[in-house]
């Protein structure tokens, strides 16, 4: 598991302006103390245009040979890494190692983010009431929704592992992906298995993906996706859900299984 983002944050782009300019050397002033034929009175010169070399297509010898050694070494990240994604520097060394102390620093991580969050909301909170009528309504909108998105997960991540089932062709499951890869990054153990056979990419989906057996699914009592289970350590039970949940949705449910309701 990795936390992509157990914070998230809104990215401010920095755009750098560049300004060349051309330095002209000395000799070349001379251009301009040469006599100017305006009227193309002198006899013209033929051009000749230099041709560029002829360019020879790659040979094998020439082309770049792919390098399988960084992928296949845990300790390049080119080992974890998913197209232009590369995860989080703590997931790959717990990862790699994963000793009780590795483990006891990634939860001691994920608490204090969720110190940090919930004191930014706290002074979010603290500044809207103390501006009601100074701020701009876009101002305002800006500020709830940094309140929203900064939202901590309302359970302990050491608690509760996720286990999601899911097909391969199916839009909802798809749609899900991002509530997986947001447990995950949130600090939750999750793990993800594909019922169908299919091979390939699975975009969206940044957690590990098994196979499911079909005794796996009958044991389940599978009988739609996308489906998850919720293990809870403290209280030893198993929460099922069913259909497309969304993380708000998840941590609801499983708010409602402790209260009992």
């Amino acid at each position: 598991m990795w936390p992509r983002s157990i914070l998230p944050v809104t990215w401010v782009a920095v755009v750098g302006v560049v300004l060349m300019s051309s330095v002209a050397r000395a000799n070349d002033l001379s251009f301009f103390n040469s006599g100017i034929d305006y009227w193309n009175e002198s006899k013209k010169e033929d051009k000749v245009i230099a041709k560029e070399p002829e360019k020879k297509p790659p040979t094998a010898a020439t082309e770049e040979k792919f390098d399988w050694k960084k992928h296949l070494d845990p300790n390049s990240k080119d080992f974890f890494r998913e197209g232009e994604y590369t995860p989080p520097e703590p997931f790959m060394e717990l990862v790699r190692n994963p000793t009780d102390e590795n483990i006891k620093n990634w939860f001691a991580m994920i608490e204090k983010k969720n110190e940090l969050t919930s004191r930014m909301m706290s002074r979010i909170d603290e500044y809207l009431a103390k501006n009601p009528g100074k701020m701009e309504p876009q101002s305002k909108a800006v500020l709830v929704s940094a309140k929203e998105s900064l939202r901590k997960a309302p359970i302990e991540a050491s608690r509760y592992r996720f286990r999601f089932y899911f097909d391969s062709q199916c839009p909802h499951c798809h749609r899900m992906f991002a509530t997986i890869s947001d447990l995950q990054a949130r600090g939750f153990y999750v793990e993800a298995f594909q019922v169908d056979k299919r091979d390939g990419p699975l975009p969206g989906l940044d957690v590990a993906v098994t196979k499911a057996s079909k005794d796996d699914v009958e044991k389940h009592k599978i009988t739609s996706v996308p489906f998850l289970l919720i293990g809870d350590l403290q209280k030893k039970v198993v929460y099922r859900l069913s259909g497309y949940q969304s993380t708000d949705s998840v941590f609801e449910a499983i708010n409602a299984q402790a209260s009992g309701g």
